[in-house]
């Protein structure tokens, strides 16, 4: 008999628990990590070159980011440009702001590509997102 009341418990036991029971795994945002420039699609042409291609962003959990971008507008041939801002996920889905700019990220079903959509109504168009467009474009990154 005490065996099957001690087993009765041992049983109830195990069904009484469930998911919510268990420590909360940490959430990390899918935006953080290193992440190679890949395309530039505006209009849905391609606009990047080799050099612009090494481009980098490492993001990290504290909100912040740094990088490397190559440029060929400022008459060197291939000029590094440094990348330290700030980033926010603004609703935990999609919607961002990075360097001070609203955008939208898509993330490829297992966050091994991110793609950025900045409109031509960001204002101002500095830091990361420089130069200033007539149409949307759509920066994609791949994760490295």
């Amino acid at each position: 008999m005490k065996r099957t009341i001690l087993l009765f418990f041992a049983i109830a036991g195990i069904i009484s628990c469930t998911n919510k029971d268990t420590i909360p795994k940490t959430q990390v945002d899918p935006i953080i990590g290193e992440w190679q420039l890949e395309s530039v699609m505006i209009d849905g042409v391609n606009v990047i070159d080799e050099c612009t291609m090494k481009s980098t962003l490492k993001f990290n959990q504290d909100g912040t980011f740094t990088g490397v971008s190559y440029v060929t507008d400022t008459g060197k041939p291939c000029d590094e440009v440094d990348e330290n801002s700030t980033w926010k996920n603004n609703n935990g889905e999609t919607n961002y702001t990075i360097d001070g700019y609203i955008v939208e990220i898509t993330f490829s079903k297992n966050n091994t590509i991110a793609a950025i959509k900045v409109t031509k109504d960001n204002p101002d168009r500095d830091g990361l997102f420089k130069g200033s467009l007539d149409s949307d474009e759509t920066i994609t990154y791949k994760r490295k």
